[in-house]
């Protein structure tokens, strides 16, 4: 049997994420999107798309797969109305708030012989991929300590009981055991700064089964975005830009192969700093968005893919919900 050219979605939630979902279904030559899911704007037409106020108005036989982009809190139910009508999902991360949320729509996915798939973007930045490619190289020699920096924004979407670990770190532990596989959180430290019960503030101390440690500092009071990962290795520091998608390793000896200079006074010492190497690599900038969805038509395809899949996101969920747990008694 031919694979399909096209799939029929719908979205669901069409809030800050949702809104670039839509765009990138419009635009993308493998999906057909039928309709569009969100009880505020029940009734309308959203960029010439027909929008319900549930999935049970949505015609079944209109649809094959959904996006879920509603808020983390209703993952999981909506997850579940979707699987029990028999259909594939990408669920935008995480994947639901709790473990055993995540074990539900697992369970009923496999009852029901559905493909779900978790949209961790950051696995689909080029920056990211590159990082993986100079770690394997051995570029940097052997990877040591691992710090993410996520920060930047207040959400509008923020709800009491919201919390930056879930809904902002959640990236970077998908990002980090992707690098160096399973990790363990040593400590965490979590403020809830600006509202009471809303965690806004996190510092993540993890170790991964290899040895390499890293933390993790997420925040959304910082004014300005930050999205920047550096991974410091025996040879040499790698420090990557996940908004810009750069990626430069710093290093004092990685070009020249001939003896370490012979560092006297201070100004011996400046001019080593200046002429210590500083390699930039080339990344092909591409939106991740796209490459997941793209990716995403051929999960469904039964093709395989970097996209994030039921037990991967799970775990990121099970670190968050430790850290959050560790974060309250200890801050």
């Amino acid at each position: 049997m031919s694979k399909p050219q096209r799939v029929d979605v719908i979205l669901c939630g069409v809030g800050r994420m949702g809104r670039n979902h839509l765009r990138v279904l419009k635009e993308s030559p493998h999906f057909a999107l039928r309709a569009v899911v969100d009880p505020t704007l029940a009734g309308t037409d959203v960029s010439g798309v027909r929008c319900y106020g549930s999935v049970d108005e949505v015609p079944d036989a209109d649809y094959t797969a959904a996006v879920i982009a509603t808020p983390t809190e209703s993952h999981h139910a909506v997850a579940l109305a979707l699987l029990n009508k028999s259909k594939n999902l990408l669920v935008e991360k995480p994947l639901a708030v709790t473990v055993d949320e995540c074990n539900d729509i697992r369970d009923l996915a496999a009852k029901k012989g559905c493909k779900v798939a978790v949209a961790h973007v950051e696995r689909f930045n080029p920056v990211v991929r590159k990082v993986l490619d100079i770690i394997k190289s051995d570029f940097i020699g052997t990877p040591i300590h691992f710090s993410f920096t996520r920060v930047g924004g207040w959400p509008e979407s923020v709800k009491d009981g919201s919390n930056v670990l879930i809904d902002l770190a959640v990236h970077d532990l998908d990002i980090l055991q992707m690098l160096v596989g399973p990790v363990k959180i040593v400590a965490s430290v979590a403020h809830d700064t600006m509202k009471k019960r809303v965690f806004d503030t996190a510092e993540i101390l993890l170790r991964s089964e290899g040895g390499a440690s890293a933390s993790i500092h997420a925040n959304w009071i910082t004014p300005t975005k930050i999205r920047t990962l550096r991974v410091t290795g025996s040879k040499g520091v790698l420090v990557a830009d996940l908004i810009l998608q750069t990626a430069t390793v710093h290093g004092g000896n990685l070009l020249r192969r001939g003896p370490e200079p012979r560092i006297t006074d201070f100004a011996a010492l400046a001019e080593d700093y200046r002429n210590s190497d500083l390699v930039e690599f080339n990344v092909r900038k591409e939106e991740p968005l796209r490459g997941q969805l793209e990716a995403f038509f051929h999960f469904l395809q039964g093709e395989s893919t970097a996209i994030s899949v039921i037990p991967e996101a799970t775990r990121a969920v099970q670190l968050a919900q430790e850290a959050l747990s560790r974060g309250r008694s200890e801050g």
